[in-house]
């Protein structure tokens, strides 16, 4: 499956009533990843659970792909809120990383969801993009909670990518019964990391 079959979709939902067509689509699919996985997952099943045809769906949406990534990208949506909201409140002075990094190590290592059930099971060619968008779209939402200038918010890019690269190599290694550092050690390390690319950038 080639990167570029996952499209957006093919028109917007300008009115409540395609909105709401939309949504049920969503919500359907949803469901029935949840409850039959992957193989069972097509139009038609969603359209009968959405209680919609099956030309409805294709009116918004080019194929299957289509509604894997909206699906997607509405999942990354709420999990990121969710992270963002659980965060300490807007700090002053110097931004110091280290609760932020704490709890995205908390959030992340407790959900298992159904965004992490379909990272796993697609084709990597297709979720690669949709992993830099919510790194990108995590980046902005604590961006936007911190009040960050734009020259910090380009680092905080770079350092979420550190930061959810660790994650999921923690994961991996829990995954394995394999040994890594507690998660301590790794927020102190990360800290100091984070604090150091801010001084930099500040400095440049």
């Amino acid at each position: 499956m080639a990167a570029n079959t996952a499209k957006k979709l093919r028109r917007s939902p300008s009115q409540e009533r395609s909105r709401i067509l939309v949504s049920s689509v969503l919500t359907a699919a949803r469901e029935i990843l949840i409850k039959a996985g992957l193989k069972k997952f097509n139009t038609v099943k969603i359209a009968q659970r959405a209680g919609v045809g099956v030309g409805s769906i294709y009116e918004y949406f080019e194929n299957k792909q289509s509604v894997f990534q909206s699906l997607l990208k509405e999942e990354i949506e709420r999990n990121l809120k969710a992270l963002v909201d659980s965060l300490p409140a807007h700090q002053t002075g110097d931004l110091d990383l280290g609760p932020v990094i704490e709890k995205m190590m908390e959030h992340f290592g407790q959900i298992r969801t159904l965004t992490e059930y379909l990272f796993l099971s697609l084709p990597r060619e297709f979720t690669t993009p949709l992993i830099m968008h919510s790194r990108a779209r995590a980046a902005e939402l604590i961006a936007e909670k911190y009040q960050l200038s734009a020259s910090d918010r380009k680092t905080l890019i770079f350092l979420v990518n550190i930061f959810m690269d660790t994650i999921h190599s923690m994961r991996w290694h829990e995954k394995e019964g394999k040994d890594y550092p507690p998660r301590e050690e790794v927020v102190r390390h990360l800290s100091r990391i984070s604090r150091a690319v801010l001084a930099s950038g500040s400095q440049a």
